[in-house]
């Protein structure tokens, strides 16, 4: 006879915190098509499957699969813990725990955010006009200040 554990959460605790994962997974994948300025077709066709299914993963109705989630974080050129920065930690953690596990996620995000401004100020350099620079420059800031 199997015992019950009790050190387990209940099964409609631990479907909340899969939901929850599955929700910010998906609003990281729609975060990144919108800073790259692209069209869900665009998003579908880079990870393989169709619109509805990528609507189904922004939306977090659908699970997105860790050899998808690979994938698309292998196609993004991104580290696949960019899309669990935020996750809250688990209760039971110890507040030094989860705060050294916000300060690696910090970490990781500034390593990503130096990798993708290094690959910015390049591309920029390789634009003769200095006006459409300047432009896009503009345009960095104005989906910046949309993202805060």
């Amino acid at each position: 006879m199997i015992e019950n554990d009790d050190t387990w959460p209940p099964d409609d605790v631990s479907k909340a915190r899969k939901a929850a994962v599955d929700r910010l997974v998906g609003s990281r994948l729609r975060l990144c098509r919108d800073m790259l300025g692209w069209t869900a077709e665009d998003m579908a066709g880079v990870i393989g499957h169709d619109v509805a299914r990528l609507d189904d993963y922004e939306s977090g109705r659908t699970r997105v699969p860790p050899s998808d989630l690979a994938g698309i974080a292998r196609n993004l050129q991104i580290p696949v813990i960019w899309f669990f920065v935020g996750l809250i930690s688990p209760e039971g953690d110890s507040a030094h725990i989860a705060r050294e596990r916000r300060s690696r996620a910090a970490s990781e995000e500034e390593s990503v955010a130096r990798q993708q401004l290094s690959l910015l100020n390049e591309e920029l350099n390789r634009i003769d006009d200095p006006s459409i620079r300047i432009m896009l420059i503009d345009m960095a800031r104005g989906l910046a200040s949309h993202f805060r």
